[in-house]
This record gives C-alpha cells, sequence and structure tokens, in this order.
C-alpha cells in the first residue's frame, strides 16, 4: 500500500459521483472486445525452442463479455498436455491501453501485458515474465489479428537478450 499523499480535488460529492459515472461507461475501444467474444474452434502451434518443428493441436476458446462489456473473460482448452487457461482483457480508460491477464495449468505465473491497437488494426500487448527454464527475466509480446467477422490470429513472441522468437500461434475459426 502506498504511504504517499492521496492528491486534493476541489469536486463536490456531485461533481465526483458524475466524474465516477462517466469514467465507468465503456469506450469506444471496449466494441474490440464484442468481436473477440463467442467459441472459436482453434489450431495451436507451439515451438518449444527456436528452430525446431512446432507441436499442433486443436482447441475451443470460449469467450465472453463481463460487466456490461468492459472485459472479456477467456476460457482455452486444447488437446496437447491437456492444456487449459483463463484469460482477463479490458480497456482502461485511466492509462489508455488495453490490459490482458493470462493464467493456466502449465504454470503457476499470472501473465500481465498492455498495449493497444496498431496502425494496422491489430492488438499488440506487451509484458514481462521469467523464463520457466532460466529463472531470469523475458520480454512478451503478443499480437491478435482479426481477419473477419469469424476469423482471428494470435501470436506470442518471448524475448531475451538473444533476441525475440515466435513461441506460439493459435487460428481462430467462430462457431457460427
Amino acid at each position: 500500500m502506498s504511504t504517499e499523499p492521496q492528491p486534493q480535488t476541489d469536486l463536490s460529492p456531485d461533481a465526483l459521483s458524475e466524474m465516477m459515472a462517466e469514467f465507468s461507461k465503456p469506450a469506444a475501444q471496449h466494441e474490440l472486445l464484442a468481436r473477440m467474444a463467442g467459441t472459436f474452434e482453434a489450431t495451436h502451434r507451439f515451438w518449444a525452442f527456436p528452430g525446431q518443428d512446432p507441436m499442433v493441436s486443436e482447441g475451443v476458446s470460449t469467450s465472453e463479455l463481463r460487466f456490461g462489456g468492459r472485459y472479456l473473460a477467456t476460457t482455452y482448452v486444447c488437446e496437447a498436455m491437456g492444456f487449459e487457461g483463463r484469460g482477463l482483457v479490458g480497456y482502461d480508460k485511466a492509462s489508455e491501453q488495453y490490459v490482458s491477464t493470462w493464467h493456466d495449468n502449465m504454470g503457476t505465473n499470472v501473465m500481465v501485458a498492455k498495449g493497444n491497437l496498431r496502425e494496422d488494426g491489430a492488438l499488440e500487448l506487451c509484458g514481462d515474465d521469467l523464463c520457466p527454464q532460466t529463472k531470469k527475466p523475458m520480454t512478451v509480446r503478443q499480437v491478435y489479428y482479426f481477419d473477419d467477422a469469424n476469423h482471428m490470429r494470435w501470436e506470442m513472441h518471448m524475448g531475451t537478450d538473444e533476441g525475440e522468437a515466435k513461441s506460439m500461434d493459435c487460428e481462430y475459426r467462430k462457431r457460427v
């Protein structure tokens, strides 16, 4: 908990209430989350090490909007090693960026990433994590590509002192 003094405002209780009501409304950026909602069949590729052939598996991603469209909650299950993961993504109006968390049954960490839409319309989220093998910090970069209303792609790139390499990707096909 911070011991820093809290900023003082000259807002009346009514003005503060009005400001908070406006702040809590979903923004235009939240519309992207609705595009990602639904149940998707997925083809997942995982590269254990750069230069090796990927492990390919099939999975299902189910995502639903929460709290009036402010957040998208995702559950992903795939056949490879009984993998199951859960994520949450939203748009933070205060920081003016998308924020994502992810946790799964292949580790005990919670990955946090933040970012925004790129000029090409892709959503890019970046964060930091620890390499489970070396216990050293690494960067994580995720990119979501929105091909059309029923198809999207996702990539994850891991970065170390040696550079960045794609570690996973997934092609999603919406069940209609």
